[in-house]
């Protein structure tokens, strides 16, 4: 199979970066959207770009010097190798969104944020709407956690319940909440592979 994938174009490989890169944006976007003080931070956005371009060139490099093929023997072994990987990347990206000074970071008044979190919404939703049956399975389950972070982050800008947001009580209900959605995309993904097995 890896051999017959043949060389990557670099229209494959951008292609493949964009979706990581709007994947990575669009969580760092409403993580900030959803925490009123945060501010978005655009250099975060642009190292998150290179990061993106950097591991996809380096999965095509080892899919295609076959380097995998040789561990896929040993299911522990390479389990293991894949998942260092992933948390490597994973890290990678906290570290990123953590360590990186904001420089170039935007705070946005409440009425432009109530605005842009409404407008990422739409914009999911209509996008989810335009897939087909197979791949709309998989956006329905992200949506949940999603809606779930959207909705905290207009409320905190509200003036009547941004003040009990920032409260303790208030921080509490929204990681119940954020986490409620996790569940539910836990949850959805569950029953839809079972579906597909079945």
């Amino acid at each position: 199979m890896i051999h017959n994938l043949g060389k990557a174009s670099w229209k494959e490989i951008l292609k493949l970066t964009g979706i990581i890169f709007g994947i990575s944006s669009f969580f760092e976007l409403l993580n900030a959207l959803t925490l009123p003080g945060k501010g978005i931070n655009f250099l975060v956005l642009m190292l998150n770009g290179l990061l993106s371009f950097i591991v996809i060139g380096i999965v095509f490099y080892g899919l295609h010097r076959s380097i995998y093929t040789k561990m896929i023997k040993n299911k522990v072994l390479s389990f293991l190798v894949l998942w260092l990987a992933c948390m490597l990347i994973i890290g990678l990206f906290v570290l990123i969104h953590v360590l990186t000074p904001p420089l170039l970071t935007l705070y946005l008044a409440s009425p432009v944020g109530i605005l842009m979190i409404t407008i990422l919404l739409v914009g999911l939703t209509i996008a989810a709407l335009r897939r087909n049956k197979e791949d709309r399975k998989i956006w329905w389950s992200f949506l949940p956690p999603v809606y779930i972070m959207g909705l905290i982050g207009i409320l905190s800008r509200l003036p009547l319940t941004e003040d009990w947001l920032a409260s303790s009580n208030g921080r509490i209900t929204a990681a119940v909440c954020i986490g409620f959605g996790l569940i539910l995309n836990w949850v959805i993904t569950y029953v839809n592979i079972r579906a597909e097995k079945e």
